[in-house]
């Protein structure tokens, strides 16, 4: 049983530490889609206040 738990021990360390990389990564991520549905949003804002304007 120590065995056992030793290596699922080191298994969930190693999990951890890869997730515990990976989080920043997401966060960046998350903000740079954030950023381009911002910018989406406004392109649209402006293509619908051009039909406005010509309507």
């Amino acid at each position: 049983m120590n065995d056992i738990s030793r290596i699922l021990g080191n298994a969930i360390a190693i999990w951890l530490y890869f997730t515990g990389y990976r989080l920043p990564v997401i966060g960046y991520r998350l903000q740079v889609i954030g950023y381009r549905l911002q910018v989406i949003g406004y392109r649209l804002q402006v293509i619908g206040y051009r039909l406005q304007v010509s309507g």
